[in-house]
Formats: C-alpha cells, structure tokens, sequence
C-alpha cells in the first residue's frame, strides 16, 4: 500500500515533462517548458517521499529533466537569436 500513495504525484509528473517537451516547440513558450519541468521535478521528490519510485516515477524524473533542459536552450537561443537580428537591422537602417 505505501507504494500506492506516491502514484498520483509520479503520474502528474510524467503528465508535467511530456506538456513540458511540446511547449519546447516554440520558441518563447519555452519559458513554460521550464516552469512546467520545474513542477514536475517538486512532483517527482513527493512521489519519492510517499514511497512510490518505479516505472513512471523515473520516467516522469527524466522528461521532467529533459524538459527544464531544453527549455532552457530554446529559450536562450531565441533570446540571442532576437537581439542578433535586432542588431542587424539597427546596422543597416543607420546606414540609410
């Protein structure tokens, strides 16, 4: 039974890293990748202290990792990707 007390929360965070990894589709949206990945690891640590650590705990730990990640990438890429086109356009309209 104490296996059982942990599944909602490994259940919710595997549900968290999969919404987690499609957000990383775009490109600001990203942000909730991370938000999401974040809440999906508190969720993970509860389903570890309730006892319940296998099969979908794990899983749901890793995509949640994968999630925080990537999004952090994607998001950090679009950041500098949108001020190197800023200033791209900056150097050619002062030259007009």
């Amino acid at each position: 039974m104490a296996d059982k007390a942990g599944k909602p929360y490994a259940i919710a965070s595997f549900v968290l890293g999969v919404a987690g990894l499609l957000f990383i589709l775009g490109s600001y949206a990203s942000a909730f990748s991370v938000i999401f990945g974040i809440a999906g690891l508190i969720c993970s640590r509860s389903a570890r202290r309730e006892g319940y650590a296998i099969g979908i705990y794990s899983t749901g730990r890793w995509l949640d990792v994968a999630s925080v990640v990537a999004g952090l990438i994607v998001l950090v890429c679009s950041i500098i990707f949108k001020f190197s086109v800023i200033s791209i356009l900056v150097s050619i309209f002062s030259g007009l």
